[in-house]
């Protein structure tokens, strides 16, 4: 009779020590940042040791996933952009730009006092936006930032316009004006892909020097790369993107709309991958 009142006790013993040795093998560690409870991203991975068994939950994302967070995070920024003065300006672009057959996500963005812009958010507008550049590494599973132009647009003096074109090449071109009242400034910048980052190879930049506004008088300069080269060959080389660009990445706000340059009008001309940021997030959920 004893041994039987003994047994069930026993069988508790050796089912604590079981489920105490389990939980001395297994070992969860989450990384997530803090901001990211309305997601429920991640993969579960098995690493197999000598002595333990490891399970660790990753932020290994999908694409889609990826972008999303970062569209999560600029959110409100981004919406700042499309209700300018209800301007509807897309905030988004998604094209493939690799040539991996999975799209890039560019973004333009109210920039906040955080990233210099020196403004306050709180009163509903802004006057310089950020543009960033993201592409996607498979193996990694995470969005890998490519690009960012702080200031790529400025609502403020002579205002400062960024443009981004696609060129047949697979090269990007931007293209930004700024000035005030003494120096107005033109460049064009092309980059190349190379591997997860967008690297600079020229620079061509167009320098006007105001020296008598009432007499018209100007001292322009042209250079690539800091060297100084003439005007035929600064024109040569805009005459060339233009020829080549295929498709609009990202435009200035209204900005060709007002003007009749040349390469506003290519601008006007092209495909465009602009993106309202609620369409791009509909399409990701």
């Amino acid at each position: 009779m004893k041994q039987r009142r003994l047994l069930p006790i026993t069988l508790i013993l050796i089912a604590s020590l079981c489920l105490s040795g389990c939980l001395g093998q297994t070992r969860r560690v989450r990384e997530a940042d803090e901001d990211d409870d309305d997601f429920s991203f991640g993969k579960t991975h098995t690493e197999q040791t000598e002595e333990t068994e490891t399970v660790i939950e990753t932020s290994v994302l999908s694409e889609e996933e990826a972008y999303l967070q970062i569209m999560n995070e600029y959110d409100r920024y981004m919406h700042m952009v499309e209700d300018m003065e209800g301007s509807g300006y897309p905030s988004c672009s998604y094209i493939d730009i690799t040539s991996d057959g999975i799209p890039e996500l560019f973004i333009l963005y109210a920039a906040d006092e955080e990233n210099g812009s020196g403004i306050t958010i709180e009163e509903g507008y802004y006057v310089s936006a950020t543009m960033r550049i993201y592409t996607y590494d498979q193996e990694e599973g995470e969005a890998v930032e490519m690009l960012c132009i702080p200031n790529a647009v400025v609502f403020a003096g002579a205002g400062t316009f960024t443009d981004v074109v696609l060129l047949q090449d697979g090269s990007v071109v931007t293209f930004s004006s700024t000035g005030d009242l003494e120096l107005f400034i033109s460049d064009y910048n092309r980059y190349e892909v190379q591997g997860n980052e967008l690297v600079l190879i020229e620079n061509y930049e167009q320098r006007e020097e105001i020296i008598d506004w009432d007499n018209e008088v100007y001292n322009i300069t042209y250079t690539l790369n800091g060297v100084e080269i003439t005007e035929d060959e600064y024109n040569a080389a805009r005459q060339d993107f233009e020829d080549n660009a295929i498709v609009t990445i990202e435009s200035a706000p209204w900005y060709g709309e007002y003007s009749e340059g040349s390469w506003e009008q290519t601008l006007l001309g092209l495909d465009t991958a602009t993106i309202m940021y609620d369409d791009l997030f509909r399409e990701f959920t």
